[in-house]
């Protein structure tokens, strides 16, 4: 039989609409038909009267057999608690009496002893409001309850439950606010049920996000038909049905210093004991605390073991807007939540309270003095944004912000803006030098810090040599300026001297950017140090020092809370040089990880590694029109960004792909976008010996084998080589004999080529390039196949390379190709490109199309296939189709 249970609408004081289905909780109410306790703990508010109900329904039609009881405020003695419990039992018709002798202490297993003779089999109590019991009451009821009672316990407050063992023995289940507020789904069916039908999906969003999925804020705001659907997520806790509700059922039995404590505390977005205490002023803060979470008085913990807390964002509200009734000063409580804040290295949450408190000379102090460390976890974004928030004044009269904003300008590319702000501290500067001299140390570290802003925009802006003789400048002229900045200084020096293939240096200025960071105490990974370094180690082979550096930076910035960003910055290059290595999974999950971030990104060296890697990463799993895809995205965002290395990098990767698409005319179309020159004194490094020179004049190599100037190519490629070799840049210098090999193959001169490929082969399993071999195609494919079966390695590691070489090119190309048959069979050179149509041509024979059916497809006659053929044979010095068919692949024409 069923008992009758209160309206809901009244017990919960909640009036959520009964077709609200909680179909997201169904496992929890499976699981509480096995657990022994299932307690429902959460603030006034969360439905969970409503949800009880649902369930008790649930149950009733399932066949299984239900006692529900709901407290009140006056069941808290002991044998009001037990005659409520007989009362219930009455109500759904298995009436339990006690004998009138009978003592407290065996009114529980009396209970249970008439329950169980009166019920066969298990069942389930059903307890509401356990906060108004006595701990002596639930004690007995929980300890004395035989193994075929289910109890469900609802509560606003911690109860006083042996809730440790429980666990331990897998025998509780456990509903607390994150499980019962309100998700996207059930917020959208509310809303329906409230005939909101003309809030949009992105209002109901926000609404969600400012109530917190909190049913009760939820119901106010929807069944207010004078609140606009646009304005209805800026509902504030003090509207008036909010207020009323948080004066009767939150804040209602709470003492006066309760109620000052947690009015003075509002203000803070997180809340530990030790900020509290210093500023409510109040030194039982952690007793206060701690009481006021248990008793449900919608503070929730952050972290696991409870050392963060906060208060339910309407709640806080609603309490600032009394702090004046509570005579605080709303001031004063800020700023000694500055003063905490900054004394514990919190620098946003100090500059967030001393902004709040209108304090803005005290803002721009501490973003002064705590800027560098932003910018060391590469925070820039942070830092803009606070700076931005500061008044004109206050950035004139810290003209260093100014210039230290020109910073992240300059890295998004917003270089007028960077110049306008460096423009207006040498105004700054002209002052200081008429009022305290130029030998003043306010002059000196201005100049310092104007004169490092010109030299990062000179970088970002790809201007090298200038950064470079800026870079030298500052070291010399400013050797005892910020130490923080010194050290950016000479990790821009090894940015721009690997720029231009000069890498001998390079590790004695990373030792001095170290020593800098460590006078300037930086802890934990400079971001921007981290990643520069680790480029140089890639590019002169030391892959797995890179590797290792580079995870470990990754892990510790997650360890340091250093934000996605700074992860990403770490995370990207990691995953470039993952997939260069073979690390396909490594660099997909990594990708994967961080695409957002890496794809809002305007840093150079970051967008290419993504764009680039993630191309090669969908090319090699066979899906050529995404790869292509993504490197057109790639190439607009280079456009818009307006640099010539970004653009000239994705250049390079679409010409490659669409080369071993056989797309030679689309391939030359961005050539053209390219501006390439057609003097190729002008693609040798001794004309230009930077790293964007030799991307241009390997994409100006790679079209030069459809334009029937393979000796030229040679002669760039060769000169390239040389000087990358020199430079000691691995990376590239395999890059240019891999391609080097691939067009002496061209010219006929296997020799050569297969003395390339050897040489590449010993650098490259030395880096561990794998990829970077595999991805050049068939003809560097079956080269690299002749030389590992030919020579296995002179020890494990090159050995295994090599083993690993040929498993890739068996899966990628077929084991025809690994059958060594010598590629000097066809050591005629080819002595002119093939048009669009030839290849189209050539394509339909390899198919296995006659010439009868190639007519027929293409539009010509049957004797104008033959001419093409005859044309292609010429070009490529074969006489036989086969293998012309087998040539073009073996060159990528063909797939």
């Amino acid at each position: 039989m069923r008992n009758p249970l209160p309206n809901p609408q009244i017990a919960d004081g909640l009036g959520l609409p009964t077709t609200i289905a909680r179909t997201r909780l169904k496992p929890c109410r499976e699981a509480a038909e096995r657990a022994r306790i299932t307690l429902l703990r959460a603030p006034a508010g969360y439905g969970k009267t409503s949800l009880l109900q649902d369930w008790q329904d649930a149950f009733l039609r399932s066949g299984a057999k239900v006692l529900f009881f709901s407290l009140s405020r006056w069941d808290t003695d002991f044998r009001r608690f037990w005659q409520t419990l007989l009362l219930a039992t009455r109500r759904a018709g298995w009436p339990v009496e006690f004998p009138g002798d009978v003592e407290n202490s065996q009114l529980a297993p009396h209970f249970f002893e008439e329950l169980t003779r009166l019920i066969a089999g298990p069942f389930v109590m059903i307890l509401d409001d356990a906060h108004f019991a006595s701990d002596e009451a639930l004690a007995d009821l929980v300890d004395m309850a035989p193994r075929q009672v289910r109890l469900i316990i609802a509560s606003r407050t911690k109860l006083p439950l042996p809730l440790a063992r429980l666990r331990t023995l897998e025998q509780l289940v456990e509903l607390g606010c994150n499980e019962l507020r309100f998700d996207a789904l059930e917020s959208e069916e509310l809303k329906a049920a409230a005939g909101r039908d003309e809030m949009t999906e992105r209002e109901l969003s926000r609404l969600v996000e400012k109530s917190e999925g909190w049913p009760v804020a939820l119901k106010t705001a929807l069944a207010q038909t004078s609140l606009q659907p646009t304005r209805a997520h800026r509902l504030s806790g003090c509207h008036a049905d909010l207020a009323a509700y948080f004066e009767e059922e939150i804040l209602a039995g709470i003492s006066p210093r309760e109620r000052t404590f947690l009015t003075a505390i509002s203000i803070l977005p997180r809340l530990s004991d030790d900020l509290c205490r210093y500023v409510s002023k109040d030194e039982l803060a952690e007793q206060l605390l701690y009481k006021l979470h248990d008793d449900g008085l919608l503070i929730s913990a952050i972290d696991t073991d409870h050392r963060w807390l906060r208060l339910h964002g309407l709640l806080a509200e609603y309490l600032q807007h009394r702090i004046p009734s509570e005579r605080l000063d709303c001031r004063a409580l800020h700023m000694r939540a500055c003063d905490w804040f900054y004394g514990q290295g919190m620098t946003q949450e100090a500059f967030d309270h001393a902004h709040a408190a209108g304090n803005m000379q005290r803002a721009g102090e501490i973003l002064l003095a705590e800027y560098r460390g932003l910018f060391a976890c590469w925070r820039y974004g942070q830092f803009l944004k606070m700076a931005l928030r500061l008044p004109q004044e206050v950035i004139e009269q810290f003209p260093e912000i100014g210039v230290a904003m020109a910073w992240p300008l300059a890295v998004r590319g917003q270089w007028a803006h960077a110049g306008a702000l460096i423009d207006a501290a040498r105004n700054s500067l002209i002052s200081i030098a008429a009022e305290e001299g130029k030998q003043s140390e306010s002059y000196r570290r201005l100049s310092f810090a104007i004169a490092h802003s010109e030299m990062v925009r000179a970088k970002y802006c790809g201007q090298n040599h200038l950064a470079e003789r800026q870079c030298r400048e500052l070291v010399e002229h400013y050797p005892d300026g910020d130490p923080f900045t010194l050290g950016v200084v000479f990790t821009s020096l090894m940015l721009v001297q690997c720029a231009g293939f000069r890498l001998k240096g390079v590790e004695y200025l990373n030792s001095q950017a170290m020593e800098q960071y460590r006078l300037a105490g930086v802890s934990g990974p400079n971001a921007f140090h981290v990643k520069t370094y680790a480029r140089y180690l890639a590019t002169v082979g030391r892959s797995d020092e890179a590797v290792d550096i580079l995870a470990q930076a990754l892990e510790d910035g997650a360890e340091k809370g250093n934000g996605r960003h700074f992860d990403a910055l770490i995370a990207i290059p990691l995953c470039a040089i993952h997939y260069l290595r073979g690390e396909l999974t490594e660099a997909e999950n990594l990708l994967r990880r961080y695409r957002e971030e890496a794809e809002q990104s305007n840093l150079i060296d970051m967008s290419i590694d993504y764009w680039v890697t993630r191309a090669r990463l969908v090319w090699q799993r066979g899906d050529t029109p995404h790869a292509h895809y993504i490197l057109r995205k790639g190439w607009f965002r280079a456009e818009a960004q307006g640099s010539e290395q970004f653009k000239a990098s994705i250049g390079l990767e679409r010409i490659r792909l669409l080369l071993a698409s056989a797309q030679p005319d689309n391939a030359m179309r961005v050539g053209k976008e390219l501006d390439l020159p057609t003097d190729i004194k002008t693609l040798l490094p001794e004309s230009d010996g930077t790293q964007l020179n030799s991307i241009r004049a390997m994409c100006w190599v790679r079209l030069a084998t459809t334009q029937n100037r393979v000796p030229d190519a040679i002669r760039v490629a060769s000169a390239w080589l040389s000087y990358t070799l020199r430079g000691l840049a691995t990376v590239d210098s395999v890059g240019w004999q891999l391609l080097l090999s691939h067009l002496y193959w061209l010219n006929g001169d296997v020799r050569a080529a297969q003395r390339c490929v050897r040489s590449a082969l010993a650098d490259a399993s030395q880096a561990g390039l794998l990829r970077m071999v595999l991805d050049e195609g068939p003809v560097i494919g079956r080269l690299v196949a002749e030389e590992c079966l030919r020579n296995s390695g002179e020890d494990g590691a090159e050995s295994a390379f090599r083993t690993a070489l040929l498993e890739g090119i068996r899966q990628e190309m077929g084991d025809a190709i690994l059958s060594c048959e010598d590629s000097s069979v066809e050591e005629r050179p080819i002595c002119e490109a093939l048009t669009g149509k030839e290849l189209e041509i050539l394509s339909m024979i390899g198919s296995g199309n006659r010439n009868v059916d190639v007519a027929s497809k293409v539009g010509i006659s049957e004797g104008s296939v033959k001419w093409y053929l005859q044309r292609i044979y010429d070009k490529m010095g074969v006489r036989k189709r086969s293998i012309a068919v087998e040539r073009a692949r073996q060159l990528g024409w063909l797939r």
